[in-house]
């Protein structure tokens, strides 16, 4: 092939692919009109290069009606391959500027909600003092997050986690405590083991996919799950601990959300020896032989801060039982 011939395949190529951005606009917004508005050119404009697009291809990757525009099973497999791309084009032109001496560039921090604003946010301050050219971008959600579609470098989650492609550290466990209020047990007496809790006002958390979070004892080494009828339920832990202490009813909390009430006596542990065990509060990245030095220093600094965090949060099966008793 002559140089005229590849300079004329090159561009013919870069063509081709100038829809590569229209197309990822549209998958995003849901529509070709909001898509024009992101990329401030006019619709038919994102139009022609989406079909452009997929001309080149020879595949069809949106369905259009004439209310709205779906990914085809083509366009959902060639979104996948383009943000990753994206992303690592991302990488690369920052990693022109960020090297392990002197971090610089952005982070993108998922946490949830409740741990990630009592433990996670306050060591962004420290954090920032030793690495000033780091930018943070730090996200309070609950939901599951896809790295790639939401371009984010580090997520914080709790529970159990699945197995995925992903490099998951614990940063502590994480105790689920049934309690309730020393007023509540007193006019409805302490339940005995985890079924009696179908005769009790239960205080539920309803999670971020909408379903009420089940809840989990340990019993002779097994763990059970119940599905117990709440007459209140929240989707905020601090919610639930504030009606607990009002003596609502029982819940099972995080541990973490509910310490300061039982040290200071307001809620009593209930069945200290169902505590399950196997959850924890994860730091998590993707797996990569190359992690950029701005998410390794990031990561570093967390995880330097992880014992101190487990330490103020884990009860040992001493202190759970001494925090049963009235």
């Amino acid at each position: 092939m002559t140089s005229t011939d590849f300079a004329a395949s090159a561009s013919r190529m870069i063509n081709s692919l100038s829809g590569v951005g229209a197309f990822v606009a549209v998958a995003n917004a849901g529509s070709f009109a909001r898509a024009a508005d992101v990329l401030g050119i006019a619709r038919p404009s994102v139009s022609k290069s989406v079909l452009r697009l997929e001309k080149h291809l020879g595949v069809s990757l949106l369905r259009r009606t004439t209310r709205s525009v779906s990914l085809t099973a083509e366009g959902a497999a060639f979104l996948e391959i383009c943000m990753s791309s994206v992303q690592a084009l991302q990488s690369a032109a920052v990693s022109l500027r960020d090297s392990p001496a002197h971090p610089r560039g952005p982070v993108r921090i998922s946490a949830t909600t409740g741990f990630g604003r009592r433990f996670i946010a306050p060591l962004l301050h420290d954090f920032q003092a030793s690495h000033p050219d780091v930018e943070i971008d730090f996200r309070l959600e609950d939901h599951e997050v896809d790295f790639a579609r939401e371009s984010v470098d580090v997520v914080i989650r709790s529970g159990r986690l699945a197995p995925r492609e992903m490099v998951a550290r614990e940063i502590a466990p994480m105790q689920m405590i049934t309690c309730a209020a020393p007023r509540y047990l007193q006019r409805h007496g302490v339940p005995g083991e985890p079924r009696a809790l179908l005769q009790h006002r239960c205080i539920g958390r309803r999670l971020a996919s909408g379903r009420l979070y089940q809840w989990e004892f340990l019993h002779e080494g097994v763990l059970q799950r119940l599905d117990l009828p709440c007459s209140l339920s929240f989707n905020d832990a601090e919610l639930v601990v504030s009606a607990a202490r009002e003596g609502m009813g029982i819940a099972q909390l995080p541990a973490y959300a509910a310490m300061d009430a039982l040290r200071s006596g307001a809620l009593r542990v209930l069945l200290p020896e169902t505590v399950p065990e196997g959850r924890s509060h994860y730091l998590c990245f993707q797996q990569r032989r190359l992690l950029a030095p701005r998410i390794r220093a990031f990561i570093t600094h967390v995880l330097g801060h992880a014992a101190s965090i487990a330490a103020g949060i884990t009860l040992s099966r001493q202190a759970l039982v001494q925090l049963s008793k009235a």
